[in-house]
């Protein structure tokens, strides 16, 4: 309980032992210093990934040094902590500021958008956006923001944003591209075949809602034949109850575009499969030499049951597929009559370890590597679906989700041949 690290039960590093020094003088150069230090050493000896993040870790510490040194304020220092933690490029890092010198500003542009190609495109207005104003409408296309190429505008407010894959914005970047202090931007967007611009509200965020997004509930029947479960919306153990309901349906659903709020892996696993099948390999931090980690056995989903499940199952994942949702997914597709629709997930998987730079700036990184049964990588690379699908303009303007559609088309088509 004295040490610098200790290790829960399945092996992820506990950093507990580092004083978070919230009222550090920021110009003081022991403080920086030892942020720098702290954050290097964790990521040296503690993750996983250190070989494919892309870096030369000693050549980000040389280049660090200097800005850790050199500055006497607080958003200085804070900043370079930030841009730190983006050298791993893992979507699991962020730099948290408890005193929101890193928050970029608290308005917020009151409409949701997605990636679609090489598009940022409108898809949802938000119900508390102000009234009898002119706004952006689902479908329309962003080209610039204040003047400045959307894709530019969105590297820059990247920079302190730790992403496993940067072309990718849904799933690290959502509250962050139209966030700051101005109460309104000036959007250049396309719709249809006109191009112009439009000056957006800013408004303070309480809750973020959009007025095309119904109430999540945990499942429901398409029609009379097809089931969909929403993971994100599961109470706990409810998907037995789920799929008692659904045990004579011609296909489901599993919409992993969700972060599971319930763990299915095997709960679900051995009510799809009629054996068992290996899936995963981990990888662990050894405890008696740092830096080392150890390859576990395959792990294992599903259970001999001669009675499972017969119907199609289809899994949803996009971008916003993370962590236990990827894992989730790596199981889920071993039985025998699944199919992933939709597009590459984010690749960053396995249990997250926290810790924190002197001046309370909190962060985190993967902490288990996590690999396919023929040892291949998925973090940084994503998954990747047997049918690739992705909203089209079109789609979005009519209010509709493709990846179901195409779902359904898949489990009808099955259940007719």
């Amino acid at each position: 309980n004295r040490s610098y690290v200790s290790f829960d039960n399945i092996m992820v590093p506990h950093f507990t032992g580092e004083e978070s020094y919230p009222d550090m003088n920021y110009a003081d150069q022991g403080y920086r210093m030892l942020g720098l230090f702290r954050y290097w050493n964790m990521i040296e000896y503690y993750y996983p990934y250190k070989d494919i993040i892309g870096e030369d870790w000693d050549s980000v510490f040389l280049e660090f040094l200097p800005r850790f040194m050199e500055g006497t304020d607080e958003l200085s220092y804070k900043m370079a902590c930030a841009e730190l933690t983006t050298k791993i490029h893992d979507s699991h890092a962020y730099a948290f500021d408890e005193a929101a010198a890193l928050m970029g500003g608290v308005l917020i542009a009151p409409f949701t958008f997605t990636h679609t190609g090489e598009n940022i495109v409108v898809d949802g207005i938000d119900a508390d956006y102000p009234p009898g104003i002119e706004t952006v409408l689902p479908g329309d296309i962003i080209l610039k923001t204040d003047g400045i190429e959307i894709w530019d505008y969105i590297a820059e407010k990247s920079k302190i944003k730790s992403r496993s894959r940067d072309t990718v914005v849904l799933n690290d970047l959502p509250e962050d591209i139209f966030r700051g202090y101005a109460d309104e931007i000036t959007l250049t967007v396309k719709r249809d075949d006109e191009i112009f611009d439009i000056a957006v509200p800013c408004i303070e965020r309480v809750r973020s809602e959009s007025i095309n997004e119904p109430e999540p509930v945990s499942h429901r029947l398409l029609g009379n034949s097809i089931g969909y479960i929403d993971p994100g919306a599961l109470k706990a153990k409810e998907i037995f109850t789920i799929m008692e309901e659904f045990k004579d349906t011609l296909g489901i659903i599993v919409d992993l575009r969700h972060y599971p709020s319930d763990f299915i892996v095997y709960s679900l696993g051995c009510l799809i499969m009629p054996e068992q099948k290996n899936y995963v390999i981990m990888s662990r931090p050894s405890l008696t030499v740092p830096g080392r980690f150890i390859l576990d056995k395959p792990m294992y989903v599903g259970v001999d049951n001669p009675d499972y499940y017969k119907g199609k199952v289809v899994l949803l994942m996009n971008e916003c597929t993370q962590s236990q949702a990827e894992f989730t997914i790596m199981a889920l597709r071993q039985a025998p009559n699944a199919v992933v629709i939709g597009s590459p997930s984010i690749g960053a998987d396995g249990n997250v370890a926290n810790m924190v730079f002197p001046g309370a700036v909190h962060t985190s990184m993967t902490s288990l590597g996590v690999y396919d049964t023929d040892m291949s990588q998925t973090q940084r690379v994503g998954l990747t679906p047997d049918i690739y699908v992705e909203p089209t303009i079109q789609g979005i303007r009519e209010g509709r989700d493709e990846l179901i559609e195409k779902a359904v088309e898949v489990i009808l088509e099955s259940a007719s041949s």
